[in-house]
């Protein structure tokens, strides 16, 4: 005998804290896809800028993408077996402070005169892990908190998020880079930034600030989660469960591909 969830009627107010986390949301996406661009940038330009480093960039960039997406890949069943059980208000709370945190210790990574390769990866690994399981909390609340009816509304508006950040965010990361250039130019760069050769870092700390302000967003409001029941026709446990996962993955091509 185990416990199971069953989806939670919305709540009278859940298409209003369904407005308000999806702004927070769509800030911290903007935030995500403004570092993405700079952090290539980074890479192509600060950290590997000469012609025979072509090889090393080529592995970074390789090696940093596809942390990132094997982790998000292969923790998605942990992720979703945790989320059915647990307070999902309180998983993407976790995940946006984890979130801040690797984001200014990228930025710090990125401020050394050679930022180490290994850590580089590390990090993507564990951004695309804390992606995750924000991403599948998130998504299981859209029936908690918005009435049928608004569901397509509701994705809608998910799916405009991405679409405006992958045009927004390389122009927003593209000024943000350009800054110190246009004030040195000016003479109007601040002595405790002449050191910097772009504005690479400052792409990272929107990024981080819009993950604070994601969380100071979510503290705010009242995420239901589902009651718990007791099922006893289909006893699963929490190992079957992601057992489960990890074999609809396994038998469909598709989702490796996302990775």
């Amino acid at each position: 005998m185990t416990s199971s969830t069953h989806p939670a009627p919305p709540a009278p107010d859940g298409w209003r804290t369904f407005v308000w986390l999806w702004s927070s949301q769509a800030l911290s996406v903007l935030g995500s896809a403004v570092a993405g661009f700079a952090f290539n940038i980074y890479l192509t330009v600060t950290r590997f800028p000469l012609a025979e480093q072509k090889p090393q960039l080529a592995l970074a960039l390789s090696a940093t993408a596809l942390a990132w997406g094997l982790a998000a890949t292969l923790s998605a069943p942990l992720a979703g077996t945790w989320t059915d059980r647990h307070d999902r208000r309180r998983i993407m709370l976790g995940a946006d402070l984890l979130g801040a945190a690797l984001t200014f210790s990228v930025l710090g990574l990125l401020l050394l005169p050679a930022a180490p390769l290994w850590a580089l990866v590390l990090t993507a690994g564990l951004m695309g892990l804390v992606s995750t399981f924000h991403g599948s909390a998130f998504d299981a609340s859209y029936t908690t908190l918005v009435p049928r009816e608004r569901l397509p509304r509701a994705n809608g508006m998910m799916q405009t998020i991405w679409s405006l950040a992958g045009l927004v965010g390389p122009a927003l990361a593209a000024l943000l880079i350009g800054v110190p250039a246009l004030l040195r130019k000016s003479d109007a760069l601040p002595v405790w930034l002449s050191g910097l050769q772009n504005g690479v870092p400052f792409a990272y700390a929107v990024d981080g600030l819009s993950f604070v302000l994601a969380a100071a967003v979510l503290s705010r409001l009242s995420v239901p989660s589902p009651q718990e029941v007791t099922d006893r026709s289909q006893p699963r446990s929490f190992r079957e469960d992601m057992a489960f996962g990890w074999k609809f993955i396994g038998s469909r091509r598709p989702c490796w591909r996302c990775c």
